[in-house]
């Protein structure tokens, strides 16, 4: 005696139709259940920001067109991308990541995840960032000023490797060209040496004379703290103005020790926006984890590589050849382009299957 399955009356052309259906529910599924994301791009602010970050690499590449620049680590000539090692190079580092966050999507990426934030122009954010992705302060400079609120920035001067590693040329330098030039109207509150302990232990006193000079000169007071704590909260005074500015959301870009704390618990931060994590004891956080304590969102901008995977912006792109802003562009995050391919491939072999097994029958 023959088992019957619950398929035996049913017809070819039926069976069909119900994979088929089947099949667009599991691709209508991935797409509404699992995280999809816009490119950064889409909107009139993102793409006022991703514009402005343009304007303002072409401007510091022309400043910078007299230099002397790496042709492989700089293929693009942005002046931007500064040597492997030098007297303020603290850490290893990939000269791609640098380069991809020169694309002007990220400015806009930061006013989209500032805006997830809930933050509104007129607002006051907190920025730290160090000299190892010099992208990514013009970046924040640009959606500062797209989105209309007030960046309170400290910056921290030691680099790694293709970063704003030239002396002659270190983050804060490119910030003031910046202020300078008429394309940001906010100067940085503070600055520190950065590298080993925030107060560059591993640089010569030499190198350490040099860059407090270039701080005097600039007007821009410079402290190095050792004690983490006690260097936590001179940053928070800083930022607050003593207890009188509401802090909206902090970025973190790079991965300086005072904003990111000695604790391993800083390595399991997603990039991109973060408003709850695990706390380390107090003498081991960052001030990402004091905001977080104070339920200030985080913009974590580090990991690049998860950030162009996540957001969909191109990784090692010309930045000079990104100007289409289109107010409506999307991206497929790759598993759900599989997910898609998969079920396309199955469906077609169902049919395949099917139109060689004879028809069912009752």
């Amino acid at each position: 005696m023959r088992h019957k399955t619950p398929f035996r009356n049913l017809s070819r052309d039926s069976l069909i139709l119900i994979n088929g259906i089947f099949a667009v529910i599991l691709i209508t599924a991935a797409v509404l259940i699992l995280p999809y994301r816009n490119l950064p791009y889409a909107g009139e602010t993102g793409g006022e920001a991703a514009k402005k970050m343009a304007e303002m690499i072409s401007y510091i590449a022309s400043v910078r067109s007299g230099a002397p620049t790496d042709p492989i680590a700089d293929p693009y000539n942005t002046g931007l991308i500064g040597p492997e090692l030098s007297e303020i190079t603290t850490t290893i580092g990939d000269p791609a990541a640098k380069r991809t966050t020169l694309n002007p999507a990220f400015a806009s990426l930061i006013v989209s995840l500032l805006s997830e934030a809930g933050v509104r122009p007129g607002d006051t954010i907190a920025a730290g960032c160090s000299g190892s992705f010099p992208g990514l302060l013009i970046a924040t400079l640009a959606a500062s000023e797209a989105l209309g609120v007030h960046p309170q920035i400290i910056l921290s001067l030691g680099a790694s490797f293709h970063g704003a590693s030239d002396l002659q040329f270190t983050i804060l330098d490119l910030h003031m060209t910046l202020y300078n030039g008429g394309y940001t109207k906010s100067l940085p509150l503070t600055v520190t040496p950065g590298g080993e302990n925030d107060s560059g232990e591993e640089m010569t006193p030499e190198t350490l004379a040099e860059l407090r000079q270039k701080a005097e000169r600039y007007s821009i007071p410079i402290f190095a703290e050792p004690n983490l704590v006690r260097n936590r909260m001179m940053r928070d005074s800083l930022y607050t103005n003593g207890g009188e500015t509401r802090i909206k959301a902090f970025i973190n870009s790079g991965g300086g020790v005072s904003n990111m704390g000695p604790s391993t618990l800083s390595l399991s931060l997603k990039p991109g926006l973060v408003r709850k994590a695990p706390l380390p004891p107090y003498e081991n956080r960052g001030v990402i984890h004091d905001m977080l304590s104070k339920d200030i969102p985080v913009i974590h901008l580090l990991y690049i590589r998860g950030l162009t995977s996540r957001y969909g912006i191109d990784w090692d792109s010309d930045p000079f050849t990104v100007r289409e802003f289109t107010d409506n562009a999307t991206h497929s995050p790759w598993y759900l382009n599989l997910i898609a391919v998969l079920s396309v491939i199955w469906f077609g072999a169902l049919l395949l299957i099917l139109s060689r097994r004879p028809q069912f029958r009752s």
